[in-house]
Order: structure tokens, then sequence, then C-alpha cells
């Protein structure tokens, strides 16, 4: 990220764009910053502070939001289309993207917690997946049942006994639940996420996002200095390229070039690989580590929906910088672990 703030900075000396010369200086200081905090607490101190965050997120914007929330939810309501849930005038995409992270650490910090804390952000999980839903995100509904699921298969092995009882438990639940409603519960979600729409439906072409994707390519392969330099960071704006490619790797290919930024996606990509070792490699079960990579991988699923990959402007990237920190000090092994904070958490 670093790099790419470097060549940033070298392309903003041969062009006049101003968002991209301000998030050209901005980024660096995050990516430090995010860097001495990682080395300053553990991950579970993170998720938990993160959590406690959600929860205050989720205090105030449900109950400015809740009679929306409500029609957005009931699919008999004639004006959901132009209710879907935006808190305080969020795009819904991005309310997909933060809010879905939202919940991966609500849920986290409700395992960890006991108590009242348990119920506060099992609530704060369930207020977050409404608000996705009630915005019909369905890439961050998408991302979050692929990254649980796999996450969930990857990690069963090394659940504790009593744990593996209750996910057995639990899918033998759901599984029943679905067979037996699995009309009702189409049928709703159909309606509720508009899968047959003409303009959002699966014949969409992903709501005009396969043109957006084309487009996004020849934008990448239109000059040489394009193809291997970029065009500096938010770069790929309505105002810059004319369009929005609804793609974070197309993005990033966009605004870096294909060198360094093929190299910063396949960067993001190993974060998971090296989390989900690192948890392998620990005698006990390290829920922090599986956390860490269901996070990665549900920004990597839904990125390729949408544009948030790597960002600055809202509380889920911000805590995406981080998870990408500490993914790869989970990768720099005994160094890592010879940290006094970081040694509970990455202790072979």
């Amino acid at each position: 990220m670093l790099a790419s703030s470097l060549l940033s900075g070298a392309v903003c000396l041969t062009r006049s764009s101003e968002l991209s010369t301000v998030y050209t200086i901005l980024l660096p200081a995050v990516v430090l910053s995010s860097s001495v905090i990682v080395r300053t607490f553990t991950l579970d101190e993170i998720f938990r502070l993160a959590a406690k965050s959600q929860a205050l997120i989720c205090a105030i914007v449900v109950p400015f939001h809740w009679k929306k929330l409500l029609v957005a939810l009931d699919p008999r309501s004639a004006d959901r289309w132009m209710l879907r849930v935006a808190p305080f005038d969020m795009h819904p995409n991005l309310v997909g993207f933060a809010y879905g992270i939202g919940a991966l650490v609500a849920v986290y910090a409700a395992i960890r917690s006991k108590g009242a804390w348990r119920t506060i952000y099992s609530a704060t999980a369930a207020a977050s997946v409404a608000l996705v839903l009630g915005a019909s995100a369905r890439a961050g509904l998408l991302a979050l049942a692929a990254s649980g699921a796999v996450i969930l298969l990857v990690s069963y092995p090394k659940l504790p006994r009593t744990w593996k009882i209750a996910t057995v438990g639990a899918a033998a639940l759901i599984s029943a639940m679905a067979l037996v409603y699995w009309l009702k519960i189409y049928t709703y979600l159909e309606i509720l996420l508009e899968l047959n729409s003409n303009t959002r439906g699966l014949s969409s072409g992903g709501s005009g996002r396969a043109d957006a994707w084309s487009r996004g390519i020849e934008t990448i392969i239109s000059s040489g200095s394009q193809l291997f330099f970029g065009s500096g960071l938010r770069s790929s704006s309505l105002e810059d390229i004319g369009f929005y490619t609804e793609n974070s790797y197309i993005n990033i290919l966009i605004e870096s070039g294909v060198v360094l930024g093929g190299f910063l996606i396949s960067i993001i990509l190993g974060g998971i690989a090296r989390t989900l070792a690192a948890g392998r490699r620990s005698p006990k079960f390290s829920l922090e580590l599986y956390a860490c990579s269901a996070v990665i991988m549900f920004a990597v699923i839904q990125s390729v929906f949408n544009r948030y990959l790597i960002g600055i402007g809202n509380f889920g990237s911000l805590f995406l910088i981080l998870t990408y920190n500490y993914a790869w000090s989970a990768a720099l092994g005994r160094k890592a672990s010879n940290n006094k904070s970081l040694a509970p958490v990455f202790a072979r």
C-alpha cells in the first residue's frame, strides 16, 4: 500500500486530480498508524474494541431507522423498493460491506464474552445483518454466508468438543428448517433481494456490472503508461473515467497498474492463507486467527461486486486495513511471536 502511494504520488505530478492527491497523502498515514496499532494491541483486543464500536453504531443507527428497516424487510410493503436502508445516506452497497464486517466482529465478541456483553454483541450482530438485508446488499449477504461457511469448515477440526456438537446440532436444525420452509424462504428472499427484477435480477448482468467490468478492462489496457503505472489512487471515480467499475480488483489495476496492483491483490489474498496456516499451526483453537481470515475473505468475495477492498472512508475499511496488518504479522512467524503483545495470538 505504501508502494502504491509512492507510485500514485509520482503519477499525480503528471496529472491534476485533487481527490487522488489527497488520498495519496492520507493512505500512507493510515497504513503506518495501523501498523503501530497492531504492534500495541493483540488481535483479540482489536476485535473487542471494534465490536464495542459496532454496538455503539447500531445503538445510534437503529433508533433512527427502525421504521424504515421494518418496511424494507416486509415483502408486502409497497414502498420497500424506495426505502432500502441507508444509514445517514450511506450507499446500500457500502452498508452491506461495513455492516457485514461489523456482523462478523460482533459474532466474535459474542463468542468470547459472557453475561450481558454476550447479549449486547449478539443483538449487535443481529442488527448488523438486518441492516445488510434491509439495504438489499446482496453481495454482502453472499460474502457473509460464503466466508462464514468456509471458515467453519476449515476450523472445524480445531473446534473444542462442545463447539463441534453445537455446530452439528445447529447445522442439522438449519437444514431441517430449510427443507420444511424452503419455498417460503425462497419466496421471501426472491422478493426482498429482487432476484427476478429486470434491473437487479439474476439475468441483469449483475445489475449492469458485466458491462462496467468490460469497460474497466478496456481502461486498464488503453495505454502503456496506464497498463504499467496506473493513473493514481482514487482515479477510477465517476469524475475521472466516466463510470463506476463496481469491482475492487479492476479498480486497483486501474489505479496502480498491473504489476504493483497485481502484487497488492496477491498480498491481500495471501493474507487469508497466512492466517489460516497460522491457525492450523496453533496447538489450540485460535478464534482470533480464524475471525481475521473470515473478515478478509468476506471483503475479498464482496469486492468482486463493489469497490471497497482498499479504503479509508468508513469503519469497515479501516478495520480491514488492520486485519491486513495482522495477517502479515502472522506471516512473520517467530519474529511476530517475539513481540510481547502479539505473542499470545501468534505463538506456535
